[in-house]
């Protein structure tokens, strides 16, 4: 069984955020409980919601650099991380 190499994608929202899916995880982590008034859950995203998905991003942006080499190097230097 031949593997495939997945394509690095650069374009559309992906030109403006590495990370999309994680940066919005982390809008909707934070507004819900802010508007709701909830400092518990301001608390759980500050120090659960934030901490596990920066570890995750930067898992990720490894594995990426493994498969895509030169051109994810280009792709991180010209690209924020999450915003």
């Amino acid at each position: 069984m031949k593997s495939a190499r997945a394509e690095l994608v650069t374009e559309g929202v992906y030109a403006i955020s590495r990370h999309p899916s994680e940066l919005g995880l982390m809008v909707m982590g934070l507004g819900a409980p802010m508007l709701l008034g909830s400092p518990v859950g301001i608390a759980i995203w500050l120090f659960l919601l934030v901490p596990s998905t920066w570890r995750r991003v930067r898992v990720e942006d490894r594995v990426l650099a493994r498969i895509h080499g030169v051109a994810h190097m280009h792709y991180r230097a010209n690209t924020r991380l999450l915003f």
